[in-house]
């Protein structure tokens, strides 16, 4: 039927691990990361923990900060 949620971009589980590792990399606290993203620094922590994840617009963003794609990010290599 047509009661099902939308479908949801697929994204690879280390997501929250890509973050992570590339802020590290480029010597970036959560606080500036967030600040380049425009939410709060909360919610990049809840991305790290892996507690939530973005929304395909805001991943974007976030790829965008890091300097790497979206398929980088999600861990999608097959684009």
């Amino acid at each position: 039927g047509h009661d099902r949620p939308p479908a949801r971009w697929m994204i690879n589980v280390e997501m929250n691990e890509v973050i992570r590792q590339r802020r590290d990399e480029l010597g970036m606290s959560q606080g500036d990361l967030a600040a380049k993203v425009g939410v709060d620094r909360r919610q990049i922590r809840r991305y790290e923990a892996g507690e939530t994840q973005p929304s395909l617009p805001v991943a974007k963003t976030i790829a965008r900060a890091l300097g790497i794609t979206i398929d980088e990010l999600a861990g999608d290599e097959t684009h």
